[in-house]
């Protein structure tokens, strides 16, 4: 359904409150072109309130794989949307991984435990635009026009403490504000918020692209690690496999653009399978960097941070998916059946996953086997947060409740 403005739904909001059975009547705008803010949506519908999802104008990712861990699939499966991914994506039951110190005939092979519920999908992102068009966008409303900024309110005195009217501003491009109960953005800089730089290690660059179809491709999913670099290889099927490449801020990393320095900066990582670089065509790089801080709050005067905006992530984690997956079905739980004071509802929402998050770093390994003898505290950490995902084929032990939806 779309909607040129958030005033004209009343002729839809009979249809609300269908899934969950939220009886509160708020109106909240979604800003944002990626996965969370679609499933933000979805989940925020399913809880009886009434989403407007509209884009910020960014140029969103319609290529590569996107994967999603147990909790995020169980959480999936709330809004019938876990069958679908299965269904179209492929399950990760196995992992090689090598690294750099390492002669190229020393790989190793794991697998998981026969499941029955595997614990990783990955899914191409066109197929998962594909579900999310007929499961969310067709349910929920939409709107054309861009969000250009967003105002919450800074009035903290008693009168808006106990004030249940729309406080938080969106301005679009067409010079129009409008007021919502709540927004939430999947990217910080709508939130004037301070980083905690002390736990970043910089900037984060990344370079992602498909197998060249001339080149044999692996059939596992595959790390390789270096002392400051990792490559990861995940295949979808047989016949749709997609690398990406990491590494951390420095002058080398920031001027690696051609074929010819990839393979320079990281073809010794290949040594143990076949050699992407020589069939790699430069137009199908995608290229990316992302910064790896902490924002201090993540939730406040009426707008709320999801996905890659309320925290930190390294490209190729493999947890950032389901992280953003938790965001969306918390907050709709905050804002349906939380607090009856939106500011309290989104205070409730940031603690709970606050929560979360130290959960996770406190299950992180502190170092791990598979790793070069001397290699870099960022590519320590990077590995530590994909063992969590894959911890049911790695010799490790995480906590159930670490890999739970009860969150």
């Amino acid at each position: 359904m779309n909607t040129e403005s958030s005033n004209n739904q009343s002729d839809t909001t009979a249809e609300k409150g269908s899934g969950m059975g939220g009886d509160r009547d708020r109106q909240i705008l979604i800003a944002g072109d990626g996965v969370t803010a679609t499933l933000t949506a979805g989940f925020v519908e399913q809880a009886g309130l009434d989403p407007l999802l509209a884009s910020v104008g960014a140029d969103p990712i319609r290529t590569g794989i996107v994967v999603f861990w147990k909790p995020g699939l169980q959480l999936l499966e709330r809004i019938g949307l876990r069958r679908p991914i299965e269904r179209h994506g492929s399950p990760l039951t196995e992992l090689m991984y090598h690294n750099i110190t390492e002669s190229a005939d020393q790989i190793t092979k794991v697998n998981e435990p026969t499941p029955t519920d595997p614990s990783l999908i990955a899914i191409g992102r066109s197929d998962l635009e594909s579900i999310f068009e007929w499961s969310i966008r067709k349910r929920v409303d939409t709107t054309d026009r861009i969000v250009s900024t967003v105002t919450g309110t800074t009035d903290t005195g008693p009168e808006h403490i106990s004030s249940s009217s729309p406080t938080a501003c969106a301005s679009f491009n067409d010079n129009v504000t409008e007021r919502f109960d709540a927004i939430v953005a999947e990217h910080r800089g709508v939130l004037t918020t301070a980083t905690d730089t002390e736990r970043s290690y910089g900037n984060v660059h990344t370079w992602s692209f498909r197998w060249p179809a001339e080149t044999s491709a692996p059939v596992h999913s595959i790390e390789l690690w270096g002392e400051q670099i990792a490559a990861f290889i995940i295949p979808i099927g047989t016949d749709d496999v997609w690398v990406r490449l990491v590494a951390r801020n420095d002058t080398s990393a920031g001027a690696t653009i051609t074929v010819s320095d990839l393979e320079s900066r990281f073809g010794t990582l290949f040594n143990p399978i076949e050699d992407p670089f020589d069939q790699l065509n430069q137009h199908d790089i995608q290229y990316g960097r992302v910064s790896d801080s902490h924002p201090i709050s993540i939730a406040m005067n009426g707008i709320a941070l999801v996905g890659a905006g309320a925290r930190s992530g390294v490209p190729g984690d493999r947890l950032c998916p389901t992280l953003g997956c938790e965001d969306a079905w918390v907050l709709a739980d905050e804002l349906a059946y939380g607090p009856e004071v939106v500011e309290e509802a989104l205070s409730e929402y940031e603690q709970r996953r606050r929560q979360r998050m130290k959960q996770l770093v406190s299950a992180v390994p502190v170092s791990t086997s598979r790793l070069p003898t001397d290699c870099s505290v960022f590519v320590k950490r990077l590995a530590g947060r994909r063992t969590i995902a894959f911890g049911n084929m790695l010799e490790c032990s995480v906590p159930a409740s670490i890999q739970s939806s009860s969150i």
